[in-house]
């Protein structure tokens, strides 16, 4: 059976947090769980935050993406082949969201990878 400093060595967290861990251990018990109630505080929070970073980047994608298949429709219905309407739509694209706008802040990736990301979570979302 592993004791508690052998546990803590096995885990697979950083250094600084395995420390703190180490300290608790040297606490009495009320102190102890007032230090660990702290620590889950610390990573709820952190989670709750990344969650909703996350959230927000898929909306912004699929928005992108809808923006994208507009300009897309656009240039396909004045006749151009495949190939010619999507570079068209990318340039389109590109400069509705140019980065010289210097105050504005989460704007999408103009490569290509990026907008076909965007593109595709769009064309997901709209099947689903």
């Amino acid at each position: 059976m592993l004791t508690y400093l052998q546990l803590i060595r096995r885990l697979e967290i950083p250094l600084s947090f395995r420390r703190e861990l180490l300290k608790l251990l040297r606490l009495s018990v009320p102190e102890a769980c007032v230090q660990l109630q702290e620590y889950a505080g610390c990573v709820l929070k952190f989670r709750k935050q990344h969650h909703a970073k996350s959230e927000n980047y898929a909306t912004r994608r699929i928005l992108w993406g809808r923006e994208y298949d507009a300009f897309l429709q656009k240039r396909r219905a004045e006749g151009l082949c495949d190939k010619t309407a999507k570079t068209a739509a990318h340039r389109d694209f590109r400069k509705a969201h140019s980065y010289s706008d210097s105050g504005a802040k989460n704007l999408p990736g103009h490569s290509g990878s990026s907008i076909r990301r965007y593109h595709r979570a769009f064309l997901n979302c709209k099947k689903s």
